[in-house]
């Protein structure tokens, strides 16, 4: 026999307890008496008490019973509070607006694009995760997002997609670099400084772009691969080990001996913020709200 009890024997004992009789109680709970005497049986044995005392006319609590009263009436209603209370997190969390947003975004810009987005969606129940878009951008194809803002180029096939903003490239290269003594640098002023670019497996997509882009522009990059964004890049460029391309979002951080300059070809290499989000034919709210999504996500980024 069971060494512990369950919920279903205490509730059947607070039925008997309080009818104080079995037929009545097999009644309210929809049994026979056979199997409802039975649990009490054992519900008593591993209690090690008796709970009930009873004879061919009557059924009377006995001191065990009247204190196990009290208390399986407590923790039954504990265990009714337990599932209620899963029950709001379970409709809490299917309410919860789920964004995922690039790296590329400039730190400046992110909480206020979250606050414009809790506008716009007319929810305060908004989960954001930021993170590399090429990772992000699979997982919104699969409904783990229902709004994102990544960066492009990427593949938004199969998905629904607004092109917000297109962030430039600029130039970071050592001051005492010639080029740095101008105000805009085109990419062939740095041929024959080495390029600190990232690995093609990082973002293919961008970085297709890219070197279709080079060709175009008849620059011939001497790469050297490094892991993006890492402060030890930058450092190396200060020491005037090469150049590197960054996008806004990068610019932000500052290194002594490091100087930023527009790129001529900024815009044609830039890295765009692209709003996307899976169609969903089901939910015929969600084509407004996603263009509500895109327009608080242009307005941020337009320092409007």
């Amino acid at each position: 026999m069971s060494s512990q009890f369950d919920l279903r024997q205490l509730r059947y004992f607070v039925v008997v307890a309080e009818e104080l009789n079995f037929r009545r109680a097999a009644e309210r709970l929809f049994i026979s008496q056979p199997p409802l005497s039975r649990q009490i049986r054992e519900l008593e044995a591993v209690l090690g008490v008796q709970l009930l005392e009873r004879d061919t006319t009557s059924v009377r609590l006995t001191p065990a019973g009247t204190v196990a009263l009290k208390r399986a009436k407590k923790l039954l209603a504990d265990a009714e509070g337990l599932l209620s209370a899963m029950e709001t997190v379970r409709k809490t969390s299917a309410a919860t607006i789920r964004i995922a947003a690039s790296i590329a975004i400039p730190v400046s810009k992110q909480k206020a694009l979250q606050d414009a987005w809790k506008i716009a969606l007319e929810s305060d129940a908004i989960e954001v995760e930021f993170g590399e878009s090429k990772k992000l951008q699979p997982r919104v194809r699969q409904h783990q997002f229902d709004f994102a803002l990544l960066g492009g180029p990427g593949d938004f096939r199969g998905l629904e997609s607004e092109v917000i903003q297109t962030l430039p490239l600029v130039v970071a290269m050592a001051h005492h670099h010639p080029a740095a003594k101008k105000k805009t640098v085109a990419l062939r002023d740095m041929q024959g400084t080495p390029l600190f670019w990232f690995p093609r497996t990082y973002n293919p997509s961008y970085y297709n772009h890219c070197a279709r882009a080079f060709e175009q522009i008849g620059f011939t990059p001497d790469y050297v691969y490094v892991a993006p964004g890492q402060l030890t890049t930058l450092e190396r460029i200060s020491h005037g080990e090469g150049f590197s391309l960054l996008t806004t979002a990068q610019t932000e951080v500052s290194i002594n001996g490091v100087t930023q300059r527009p790129l001529k070809e900024g815009p044609m290499l830039g890295v765009s913020l692209v709003a996307t989000w899976p169609a969903d034919p089901d939910d015929p709210n969600k084509a407004k709200r996603a263009k509500r999504f895109a327009a608080a996500s242009k307005r941020v980024l337009a320092g409007r």
